[in-house]
Protein backbone atom coordinates (compact mmCIF):
# COMPACT_ATOMS: atom_id res chain seq x y z
CA UNK A 1 0.00 0.00 0.00
CA UNK A 2 1.31 3.67 -1.17
CA UNK A 3 -0.62 6.05 0.23
CA UNK A 4 -0.29 9.22 -0.83
CA UNK A 5 -1.71 12.82 1.17
CA UNK A 6 -2.33 16.23 -0.97
CA UNK A 7 -3.26 18.60 0.51
CA UNK A 8 -4.97 21.46 -1.87
CA UNK A 9 -4.91 25.54 -1.35
CA UNK A 10 -8.91 25.17 -1.02
CA UNK A 11 -8.60 22.90 2.16
CA UNK A 12 -9.39 19.93 0.47
CA UNK A 13 -7.31 16.92 1.66
CA UNK A 14 -7.05 14.13 -0.67
CA UNK A 15 -5.37 10.50 0.29
CA UNK A 16 -4.53 8.31 -2.92
CA UNK A 17 -3.84 4.64 -2.53
CA UNK A 18 -2.78 3.91 -6.09
CA UNK A 19 -2.57 0.00 -6.60
CA UNK A 20 -1.54 -1.23 -10.39
CA UNK A 21 -3.32 -4.48 -10.69
CA UNK A 22 -6.83 -3.02 -9.65
CA UNK A 23 -9.62 -3.03 -12.60
CA UNK A 24 -11.27 -0.89 -10.59
CA UNK A 25 -11.69 2.31 -8.61
CA UNK A 26 -13.18 3.42 -5.88
CA UNK A 27 -13.63 7.66 -4.79
CA UNK A 28 -15.28 8.36 -1.55
CA UNK A 29 -15.11 12.25 -0.18
CA UNK A 30 -16.04 12.86 3.76
CA UNK A 31 -17.45 15.89 4.62
CA UNK A 32 -16.86 16.78 8.48
CA UNK A 33 -20.62 17.48 9.20
CA UNK A 34 -23.06 14.78 10.75
CA UNK A 35 -26.05 14.88 12.89
CA UNK A 36 -24.15 16.15 15.99
CA UNK A 37 -23.48 19.57 14.02
CA UNK A 38 -27.65 20.50 13.74
CA UNK A 39 -28.78 22.89 15.96
CA UNK A 40 -31.90 22.90 17.44
CA UNK A 41 -34.54 22.86 15.00
CA UNK A 42 -32.39 21.54 12.35
CA UNK A 43 -32.61 18.22 13.27
CA UNK A 44 -32.52 15.86 9.68
CA UNK A 45 -31.17 18.57 7.94
CA UNK A 46 -27.05 16.68 7.28
CA UNK A 47 -29.27 13.32 5.93
CA UNK A 48 -31.58 15.89 3.87
CA UNK A 49 -28.65 17.77 2.33
CA UNK A 50 -27.06 14.09 1.51
CA UNK A 51 -30.07 13.46 -0.03
CA UNK A 52 -30.74 17.01 -2.11
CA UNK A 53 -26.90 17.30 -3.43
CA UNK A 54 -27.74 14.12 -6.16
CA UNK A 55 -30.95 15.88 -7.05
CA UNK A 56 -29.77 18.71 -9.96
CA UNK A 57 -26.48 20.08 -11.08
CA UNK A 58 -25.64 21.66 -14.19
CA UNK A 59 -24.48 18.52 -15.31
CA UNK A 60 -26.80 16.44 -14.22
CA UNK A 61 -29.96 18.19 -14.48
CA UNK A 62 -32.11 15.73 -12.63
CA UNK A 63 -31.45 12.54 -11.00
CA UNK A 64 -32.31 10.32 -14.28
CA UNK A 65 -29.00 12.36 -15.90
CA UNK A 66 -27.20 11.40 -13.14
CA UNK A 67 -27.98 7.84 -13.11
CA UNK A 68 -27.45 7.27 -16.80
CA UNK A 69 -23.81 8.86 -16.12
CA UNK A 70 -23.38 5.91 -13.76
CA UNK A 71 -24.52 3.25 -15.51
CA UNK A 72 -22.73 4.26 -18.80
CA UNK A 73 -19.60 4.77 -16.87
CA UNK A 74 -19.83 1.37 -15.04
CA UNK A 75 -20.14 3.35 -11.34
CA UNK A 76 -22.54 3.00 -8.35
CA UNK A 77 -22.62 5.54 -6.18
CA UNK A 78 -24.16 6.38 -2.36
CA UNK A 79 -23.65 8.58 0.47
CA UNK A 80 -24.50 7.76 4.27
CA UNK A 81 -24.78 10.49 6.58
CA UNK A 82 -23.34 9.75 10.26
CA UNK A 83 -22.67 11.31 13.66
CA UNK A 84 -19.61 13.74 12.67
CA UNK A 85 -19.31 13.18 9.00
CA UNK A 86 -21.31 12.27 5.65
CA UNK A 87 -19.59 10.22 2.95
CA UNK A 88 -20.19 10.37 -0.81
CA UNK A 89 -18.60 7.56 -2.73
CA UNK A 90 -18.30 6.86 -6.13
CA UNK A 91 -16.87 2.90 -7.47
CA UNK A 92 -16.88 1.95 -11.05
CA UNK A 93 -13.91 0.94 -13.57
CA UNK A 94 -12.89 4.64 -14.53
CA UNK A 95 -11.65 7.21 -11.88
CA UNK A 96 -12.28 10.08 -14.36
CA UNK A 97 -16.04 9.88 -14.43
CA UNK A 98 -16.40 8.87 -10.38
CA UNK A 99 -14.12 12.46 -10.09
CA UNK A 100 -16.71 14.02 -12.37
CA UNK A 101 -20.01 12.83 -10.59
CA UNK A 102 -18.30 13.93 -6.69
CA UNK A 103 -17.45 17.15 -7.79
CA UNK A 104 -20.66 17.93 -9.54
CA UNK A 105 -22.73 16.61 -6.58
CA UNK A 106 -20.66 18.01 -3.92
CA UNK A 107 -19.43 21.20 -5.53
CA UNK A 108 -22.29 22.35 -7.86
CA UNK A 109 -25.21 21.24 -6.19
CA UNK A 110 -28.64 22.96 -7.09
CA UNK A 111 -31.16 22.67 -3.97
CA UNK A 112 -34.22 24.39 -4.50
CA UNK A 113 -37.02 24.31 -1.50
CA UNK A 114 -39.04 22.27 -2.81
CA UNK A 115 -36.65 19.39 -2.91
CA UNK A 116 -35.28 19.97 0.28
CA UNK A 117 -38.75 20.16 1.69
CA UNK A 118 -39.78 16.93 0.02
CA UNK A 119 -37.04 15.14 0.80
CA UNK A 120 -37.33 16.14 4.60
CA UNK A 121 -40.51 14.30 4.64
CA UNK A 122 -38.43 11.48 2.82
CA UNK A 123 -35.71 11.66 6.37
CA UNK A 124 -39.10 11.77 8.97
CA UNK A 125 -40.03 8.81 7.41
CA UNK A 126 -36.80 7.54 7.92
CA UNK A 127 -36.36 8.10 11.54
CA UNK A 128 -40.28 6.32 12.26
CA UNK A 129 -39.26 3.36 10.20
CA UNK A 130 -35.80 3.31 11.59
CA UNK A 131 -37.56 3.01 15.19
CA UNK A 132 -38.19 -0.94 14.15
CA UNK A 133 -34.74 -1.62 12.62
CA UNK A 134 -32.61 -3.09 15.33
CA UNK A 135 -29.31 -3.21 13.84
CA UNK A 136 -29.86 0.50 13.82
CA UNK A 137 -31.02 0.78 17.45
CA UNK A 138 -27.33 -1.08 18.38
CA UNK A 139 -25.35 1.06 16.47
CA UNK A 140 -26.96 3.94 18.19
CA UNK A 141 -27.12 1.80 21.34
CA UNK A 142 -23.21 1.09 20.89
CA UNK A 143 -22.08 5.21 19.74
CA UNK A 144 -23.73 6.00 22.78
CA UNK A 145 -21.79 3.91 25.42
CA UNK A 146 -18.84 4.68 23.51
CA UNK A 147 -19.05 8.37 22.78
CA UNK A 148 -21.84 9.79 25.09
CA UNK A 149 -24.06 12.48 23.95
CA UNK A 150 -24.66 14.17 21.47
CA UNK A 151 -22.97 11.27 19.47
CA UNK A 152 -25.77 8.43 20.84
CA UNK A 153 -28.42 9.79 18.67
CA UNK A 154 -29.83 8.65 15.29
CA UNK A 155 -28.41 10.25 12.34
CA UNK A 156 -31.13 11.81 11.23
CA UNK A 157 -31.41 13.50 14.41
CA UNK A 158 -33.27 13.04 17.56
CA UNK A 159 -36.92 11.34 16.11
CA UNK A 160 -39.00 13.10 18.91
CA UNK A 161 -37.84 16.48 17.77
CA UNK A 162 -38.42 15.99 14.30
CA UNK A 163 -41.69 18.37 12.97
CA UNK A 164 -43.48 15.66 11.96
CA UNK A 165 -46.83 17.15 11.08
CA UNK A 166 -48.34 13.57 9.85
CA UNK A 167 -48.06 14.51 5.83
Amino acid sequence: MSLEKKQFANGLTAYVDYMPQAHTTAVDVLVPFGSVDEQPGQEGIAHALEHCVFLKTPDFPDEQASSLHARLNGMEENANTYYTRTIHETHGMIAEPAFHHLSQVLQHAEIRDKDAAHEMKAIRREAITGLDDSDMVHAIALDYTMFGLPYGRAVIGHHNALKFDGD
